[in-house]
């Protein structure tokens, strides 16, 4: 329950962080560009602006996703596609 957008999210970018969770904030997905994570992440977003663009943009920066859980987003067909070639233990889409 943050106003943290895309502009913050960039800023933070780290090759240390494997998990990434936010809730009822402004993210849509796009600030994550500036990430480049090779390794198993986890990527949680529950609530958040999170768009089909910026949840490819997720997809694109972190190839190796490992738990995903998307809920009360704004993702439909578009961005579920982003996940082709991925390979999580953990997929869990809600609302």
């Amino acid at each position: 329950n943050t106003s943290i957008t895309d502009e913050g999210i960039s800023k933070i970018a780290s090759r240390t962080i494997s998990l990434i969770s936010f809730e009822n904030c402004a993210i849509e997905g796009h600030g994550f560009a500036s990430w480049s994570q090779p390794d198993k992440m986890s990527f949680y977003g529950n609530g958040s602006k999170l768009t089909d663009a910026g949840f490819a943009t997720v997809c694109a920066c972190f190839p190796q996703l490992w738990n995903v859980v998307i809920s009360n987003t704004r993702i439909g067909n578009d961005g579920i596609r982003a996940l082709a070639g991925q390979t999580p233990t953990l997929l869990r889409i809600q609302n």
